[in-house]
């Protein structure tokens, strides 16, 4: 894959250099407090103007009462009450902001629909690109920028970008299972400005991005979301759409919560169809595709593998593997012949092994984080011996399943997770 630089038009908003924050408050739990939190956490030398006459100070920060006394900025993040919104819109242009974030946004009522238009209108006709209203915010982690009010659980970037419609699919992202790493994640909001395809084409221009999570309700841009789509599949970046709106009555809640009409089912399957979209009905389905198709290497054509130490868990893979068409690896002759190490670091097959080979597996595992004093520092061994060795051996994409409900590979999952193998322990619940 070529590398991209990121679109000029959308850096100032997604990899700024300085950032004002209105509404900025020292009162930790609000917007305009954790925002500064998330800034700091992720980048801690990043320029960032708290804009507030309340306070000289928050979180080390220097204030300043209005944005006229400072710099320019490239974003500008609005994080006050509604009834102040248009006004900071208006003087963050003014002042020279080259982008918008806004966090509020008023209730779904009568008046809404053209308080937004306003909004929109002012910033399209400026030439500054606006994220929201209503939105979550975003983190950008190439760039190392979390505008957003939910604090990121850890700031290593990875392969996986996350675009939602729904702030709380957003904020499991943002702020859950470690083991997920993400070059980007955005929260679209009420999209005034820009939409899902605008969002798309940014995560599209990060050379980190390797799949792509969508969390879709209404697509307002059809054909700006149908060339999206398009790029995607050409640049051979995996999307996975989890879709909302299935069902008349979710449709009904749809239009109560965010003050939008849900999407066509039938031409939002078409477009998935036409270009390759993979989509899934769960959450469960949604995360643990993303972490396979994130990995590295990628996944290419061929049989798969996969090593037990449960006959029951093996019998259950195999129906699973003959019930949904997967092709497996073949075991050559020579292989077979071979010790249980030369399987092991081989890791190309799938056979029932004699119990007392499965056996020794387990005990292996278990002799290694029994012998060593602090268990993280023996997961971390297992992972360095048994995991980043294999990988390095075959060249292949690896994935790893530890049941350990007593805690006993505590430490072993972020390190595997660190290492690029994908952990599937506990998967069904990757992000509670």
């Amino acid at each position: 894959m070529t590398a991209r630089a990121p679109s000029p038009v959308l850096s100032p908003l997604f990899a700024p250099t300085s950032i004002a924050v209105f509404g900025a408050s020292n009162r930790p739990g609000r917007p305009g407090h954790q925002v500064l939190a998330a800034l700091k956490k992720v980048d801690p030398e990043k320029t960032v103007y708290p804009i507030t006459p309340r306070y000289e100070e928050i979180l080390g920060y220097g204030c300043a009462p209005r944005l006229k006394d400072v710099p320019a900025v490239d974003l500008a993040i609005i994080a006050s009450g509604t009834d102040r919104i248009e006004a900071e819109v208006d003087e963050a242009i003014d002042c020279g902001a080259r982008s918008l974030l806004i966090f509020g946004a008023p209730k779904a009522d009568a008046s809404r629909a053209g308080w937004l238009e306003r909004v929109g209108s002012r910033a399209s006709e400026a030439g500054v690109p606006l994220l929201g209203p209503d939105s979550l915010g975003f983190v950008d982690f190439v760039s190392r920028t979390a505008a957003t009010w939910a604090l990121p659980d850890q700031v290593r970037s990875g392969a996986v970008a996350v675009i939602s419609q729904s702030g709380t699919v957003f904020w499991e992202a943002t702020t859950n299972d470690p083991r997920l790493r993400f070059s980007f994640t955005a929260h679209s909001g009420l999209e005034s400005a820009l939409a899902l395809d605008d969002l798309i084409g940014y995560a599209l221009e990060l050379e980190a991005t390797r799949v792509i999570g969508l969390y879709v309700e209404t697509v307002r841009n059809p054909e700006g979301f149908a060339d999206a789509l398009a790029a995607a599949a050409a640049r051979e970046v995996p999307v996975v759409a989890l879709y909302a709106g299935r069902t008349e009555r979710s449709r009904a809640q749809m239009m109560t919560h965010a003050g939008r009409l849900a999407g066509d089912r039938a031409s939002l399957e078409g477009l998935f169809r036409r270009h390759g979209v993979a989509r899934v009905d769960t959450n469960d389905e949604w995360w643990t595709t993303l972490a396979l198709l994130g990995m590295h290497p990628r996944l290419k054509p061929g049989g798969l593998a996969a090593v037990m130490d449960s006959g029951g868990g093996l019998a259950q893979f195999l129906d699973f593997a003959e019930e949904l068409g997967v092709p497996l690896a073949a075991l050559d002759d020579e292989r077979r012949a071979g010790q249980f190490d030369l399987v092991w670091m081989g890791g190309e097959i799938v056979f029932n092994q004699p119990p007392q080979t499965r056996a020794g597996l387990g005990q292996r595992f278990v002799q290694h984080y029994q012998d060593r004093g602090s268990r993280r520092r023996a997961g971390q061994q297992v992972g360095q011996e048994r995991v980043t060795g294999i990988e390095h051996a075959i060249g292949k994409p690896y994935l790893m399943f530890v049941a350990d409900a007593d805690g006993s590979f505590d430490g072993g999952h972020d390190y595997l997770n660190s290492h690029g193998v994908v952990d599937y322990s506990s998967a069904i619940s990757l992000v509670n």
